[in-house]
């Protein structure tokens, strides 16, 4: 995913396993938005010690583990959704 505009990923097995979860729960659609979890959880929510350990300070630049659009779409620019629909 390197660094914006210099690499292409190819990620039609990514949604092609998206789609099929999704077809096997009986989703129509499933967004992922480009804010990591620390943007959306309060401070009782930060779960010390986990894979992806939540900091309070909140910072702007993502996680390795937090790149979630970017690994199902390949899109890595600093802002925007994902949206997969059945």
């Amino acid at each position: 995913m390197g660094t914006i505009g210099t690499q292409t990923v190819d990620t039609a097995d990514r949604l092609a396993a998206l789609r099929k979860h999704m077809a096997e729960h009986k989703v129509d659609a499933y967004i992922v938005p480009s804010e990591d979890q620390r943007k959306s959880l309060g401070p009782s929510d930060w779960r010390p010690g986990s894979k992806c350990e939540l900091f309070p300070d909140l910072s702007e630049y993502p996680a390795e583990c937090d790149k979630r659009r970017a690994f199902i779409s390949g899109f890595n620019g600093s802002a925007g959704s994902f949206v997969a629909l059945s």
